[in-house]
């Protein structure tokens, strides 16, 4: 694993090439299949009003797919390989200076530092991916095998959305469970409906093809979400080995004693930040485009394995909670050089993009369940405030 993480980041132009050949491949792929773009009205009874709620369920016009495949996925991905990149300097420090020859200084950071690198040079860690992998292909493939020949709103429905919607003017009455705030209700909670109207439907464009075809398409992109996700468990896991092999280390005091090791691992907690804040941002991306057409639903202890948009929640959390616990910790220890300082550079690496996670966490966190969202009215308050304003 480490080979082959080595290899891509330090030919990341011809990563980011194949990268962006595959996504936009698969964009196109998406219209040709008449899925890239799918957009509709549904029409909810709210008291004596007839509320329209406008939504977005294409492969590309999707903001947790093909919009953020293009402009957000990247950014994550170059922020790892930065992590790796520090995490690779971390382990090879040198010329420590006169002040800091203390052997027990160089031991720390020798046993330490090399812990993120150590994990991938695991023969566990190449088992660990593709087990993630097979995981998520058949969380995202075989699980998919019946859905799509269900009628709801999404891109892999598309073909059953196409037989039922033949004009845009055609009304269909859809029998699923959907998922909506109730804005009359002062706690803002969940209401679940049985069926909606759907109106007003159209598509990237009129051609249906056939169900084979259309099967490849949703293997291939559900394949590419799937390795994805294997990367973000695998991220995930790696960081959380590497900061609980940092608080098993005896000497970790002495750690701060070196300046270059200070410098060099606020660093790597600036890069692990914002890897954990593009990952945020997916799981915005998700909830607004989930939320729109009512699949966004309160969450179910008994189907955590099968509710993915809570369980990427749980493999993404420990990037940024690492990030968190690791500057907490160096933030109050006995350093060689002074990091309380109040950048601009530290707003933008930790700050803003660690205050966004909990945000949003917390927008996932009043939908586990009534209590939570009673509990915490003022918030959930303001996040409808701010979600009716995004949405």
């Amino acid at each position: 694993m480490y080979t082959l993480i080595n290899r891509l980041k330090n030919n990341q132009v011809n990563f980011f090439i194949w990268y962006y050949i595959v996504v936009i491949g698969l964009i196109v792929w998406s219209y040709i299949e008449g899925v890239g773009d799918i957009q509709g009205k549904i029409l909810l009874i709210e008291g004596n009003e007839v509320v329209v709620h406008k939504f977005k369920a294409g492969y590309f016009t999707s903001f947790n797919y093909g919009i953020y495949y293009v402009f957000v996925l990247p950014l994550f991905l170059r922020a790892m390989f930065a992590t790796y990149f520090t995490a690779e300097k971390l382990s090879h420090l040198e010329n420590f200076g006169k002040e800091e020859d203390d052997q027990l200084v160089k031991k720390a950071i020798e046993n330490y530092s090399s812990k993120i690198i150590d994990f991938l040079k695991m023969k566990k860690a190449m088992v660990l991916f593709f087990a993630l992998f097979t995981f998520f292909i058949y969380q995202n493939v075989i699980v998919e095998r019946e859905d799509y020949k269900k009628l709801s709103l999404g891109w892999v429905q598309g073909t059953q959305l196409k037989s039922h919607f033949i004009n845009i003017t055609d009304t269909v009455m859809l029998k699923k469970k959907f998922f909506f705030r109730d804005n009359l209700d002062l706690n803002n909670n969940f209401v679940t409906l049985d069926s909606v109207q759907v109106t007003n439907v159209s598509f990237a464009s009129k051609r249906t093809p056939s169900t084979t075809e259309f099967i490849f398409f949703i293997v291939f992109a559900k394949m590419f979400f799937a390795l994805f996700t294997t990367i973000v468990f695998f991220f995930n896991f790696n960081i959380l080995f590497a900061v609980y092999a940092f608080f098993k280390e005896k000497d970790k005091g002495l750690l701060f004693k070196s300046e270059k090791y200070v410098k060099t691992i606020e660093e790597l907690i600036s890069q692990v930040s914002l890897s954990g804040f593009f990952l945020t941002v997916f799981l915005y991306f998700r909830y607004i485009a989930n939320s729109q057409k009512g699949s966004f639903k309160a969450f179910d202890y008994s189907n955590i394995l099968g509710n993915d948009q809570y369980f990427f929640l749980i493999g993404m959390m420990f990037i940024p909670v690492c990030s968190i616990v690791l500057f907490s910790y160096m933030y109050i220890s006995d350093k060689k050089i002074d990091i309380k300082g109040f950048t601009l550079r530290k707003l933008v690496d930790f700050y803003l993009p660690n205050i966004t996670f909990i945000f949003i966490f917390l927008i996932y966190f009043l939908s586990f369940d009534s209590y939570f969202a009673t509990q915490f009215k003022f918030v959930a308050r303001f996040l409808q405030v701010v979600n009716q304003w995004i949405l």
